[in-house]
């Protein structure tokens, strides 16, 4: 059984795909099968809606920043599904099922699971990186998410289930949506926001206070 019948498989894919048949082992399928969970969107869109809920900039309350989690998780929904209509157009064949080592669905072109790791992975790191130190700690979270989407595009083709080009275009598709989605939201948001977030720590916390003059012409206040 094959899922759709779309265009013709580059010779490329073909090859690498034989390559994973012929090196992969039972301990490889096992991680594998683990790591391929990474790109499950019922796993992936709860988690990423409770981090960017803690990961809320600013001294907001829960329901701004249950605000926040929702608004990341429903820019990274609209991404996957405008990836499934893309998929269906496409119609691309995936490998053949006797090579599958799980249980997969629907047209091979692009890689769901992979969209859906690449923008959970953009879109936590975005959310965790301003709270971070800037220089490695910061460096350190984007280079996690890459890893993660990184590793659940490599899950799909070693269990078989998608050709290398159906993860590369996950990989560009997911990048591409945060990216843009990120780019609009910066766009759209209210000035006093952004005043907000380029506001001192000490203003945020009420330390720093105006100056005022006592009627003998001496500051006060301090």
């Amino acid at each position: 059984m094959r899922a759709g019948r779309g265009p013709a498989v580059p010779g490329l894919d073909r090859r690498v795909h034989r390559w994973v048949m012929s090196h992969r082992s039972p301990g490889s399928i096992i991680i594998a099968r683990a790591v391929t969970r990474g790109g499950v969107t019922t796993i992936v869109l709860p988690a990423l809606i409770a981090v960017a809920t803690v990961a809320a900039e600013g001294p907001q309350g829960i329901s701004r920043r249950l605000g926040s989690g929702l608004l990341a998780g429903g820019v990274a929904a609209a991404g996957i599904y405008l990836a499934i209509r893309v998929s269906r157009p496409v119609s691309r064949v995936r490998p053949d099922v006797a090579d599958w080592a799980a249980a997969a669905g629907g047209p091979s072109f692009p890689s769901m699971h992979t969209t859906a790791a690449t923008l959970f992975a953009a879109a936590s790191a975005a959310a965790l990186a301003p709270q971070a130190r800037a220089g490695w700690p910061r460096r350190g979270i984007w280079a996690g998410a890459v890893a993660y989407a990184g590793a659940v595009g490599w899950s799909r083709v070693w269990l078989g289930m998608h050709w290398p080009t159906d993860v590369v275009a996950g990989w560009l598709f997911g990048a591409a949506w945060a990216g843009g989605s990120s780019a609009v939201l910066r766009i759209g948001r209210p000035a006093a926001a952004r005043q907000r977030a380029r506001a001192r720590p000490a203003d945020l916390m009420g330390q720093s206070r105006p100056r005022t003059r006592s009627r003998k012409g001496r500051p006060s206040g301090s």
